[in-house]
């Protein structure tokens, strides 16, 4: 049985679960589980009789349990079955033949096996350049009304990942319509901010091949600008840290500043900061001569 590949954003989850209440054995693998939770909550909602339970439960007992011979005259049963992946072959036979209940099977592992015998659908991840249309889609999904330049700020400013955009999402949609408009901006910054400081404290301890790689995940020319950027003003503040020895208390960030002037070397450092100018440079004429040279730094 072939396999149903879905992007996440062209999904309704109402229609899935729909859909999935319908079969006697079906299956999903999510990309997320942030993806899957909302979906047992649909799930739940639109019929409250499902039964969650994991695969280690499914054991020969339970299959006897609820075969058809044995649970023939009773009330219909739909479980959802999660860590699907998990799932013997063996036992998945015997289900197919066997079990009378309607079974949805759930993971966020890829069920490729499962799927392929019992039907079901691969809800795939969205590629790093497709994260605006997840958060167009994550948007509608907790009925949040935003313009074209809050969600193009989005896009720039989060990490590309699905946890990172459905804590955002689930945050803003925590307040109230008239305030979501003020919380954005400051949930943005307070990301930037963030992210900022992962890679200053890898250049505070000298892992360098390590921040380059890690810069080199950046897929946008605004946010790897301005984290170069970042990097070479705090860099200058490790070659001279003079003004904070005079500081009566230092603050844990002042003393990574101290502690990283003592285990850089002036010309090392200075050497290594011109990298980042330079990426900065070309970022700024979107040119993609600034990830080779972050390539030819990192070999």
């Amino acid at each position: 049985m072939k396999i149903e590949k879905v992007k996440i954003t062209d999904s309704d989850f109402v229609s899935l679960a729909k859909r999935a209440l319908d079969k006697k054995l079906f299956g999903i693998s999510f990309c997320s589980t942030y993806f899957l939770g909302h979906f047992l909550d649909v799930l739940k909602g639109l019929n409250s009789s499902v039964t969650f339970i994991n695969t280690s439960v499914v054991n020969e007992a339970w299959i006897d349990a609820h075969s058809v011979q044995i649970d023939l005259f009773s009330e219909e049963n739909i479980f959802v079955v999660l860590d699907g992946s998990k799932l013997s072959d063996s036992l998945l036979d015997r289900i197919v033949n066997e079990v009378e209940a309607n079974l949805i099977f759930c993971d966020c592992q890829k069920m490729d096996k499962l799927i392929s015998k019992i039907g079901g659908i691969d809800l795939i991840a969205p590629k790093f350049w497709e994260y605006g249309s997840l958060a167009t889609f994550l948007a509608k999904l907790h009925n949040i009304s935003l313009t074209s330049v809050e969600l193009e700020a989005i896009d720039l400013s989060i990490e590309k990942s699905i946890d990172s955009y459905w804590k955002l999402f689930q945050q803003i949609s925590q307040f109230n319509e008239k305030s979501q408009k003020h919380v954005i901006h400051e949930l943005i910054e307070e990301q930037r901010f963030f992210d900022q400081f992962k890679f200053v404290d890898l250049l505070n301890v000298k892992q360098k091949n390590k921040l380059l790689t890690s810069l080199l995940e950046v897929k946008s020319f605004t946010q790897l600008e301005l984290l170069c950027t970042f990097l070479v003003t705090h860099g200058l503040k490790i070659l001279d840290p003079s003004s904070l020895i005079k500081k009566s208390k230092l603050t844990r960030f002042d003393q990574s500043i101290l502690k990283a002037s003592k285990l850089w070397g002036e010309n090392e450092l200075i050497s290594y900061l011109g990298i980042f100018k330079r990426v900065s440079f070309l970022c700024r004429s979107k040119k993609k001569e600034a990830f080779i040279e972050l390539m030819k730094a990192a070999v």
